[in-house]
């Protein structure tokens, strides 16, 4: 490989987004929904009064999988789907 070649491939890698580990399973599960319910989870999570405890209940008595600490994680935007 030439150098431009070499410089090239080091910039594609700086620019591409950072992925480690695990993805975050809400942003999985939203990826399942319908855009209106997406859209209707979304302002549920932006509610402070409901709580994750609650939230949590409702998504795994429907048979989905997602993690409590994944929902309050993305309740602070501070999961890997804002970064």
């Amino acid at each position: 490989m030439d150098e431009q070649g070499l410089l090239s491939a080091i910039e594609e890698l700086m620019n591409s987004p950072v992925v480690t580990g695990f993805p975050c399973s809400v942003g999985e599960f939203l990826k399942k929904l319908s855009d209106e319910s997406k859209e209707k989870f979304n302002k549920l999570l932006d509610t402070p009064k409901y709580g994750v405890a609650s939230i949590h209940n409702i998504v795994i008595n429907k048979g989905y999988e997602v993690s409590k600490a994944s929902l309050y994680k993305h309740r602070r935007k501070d999961c890997r789907c804002f970064q």
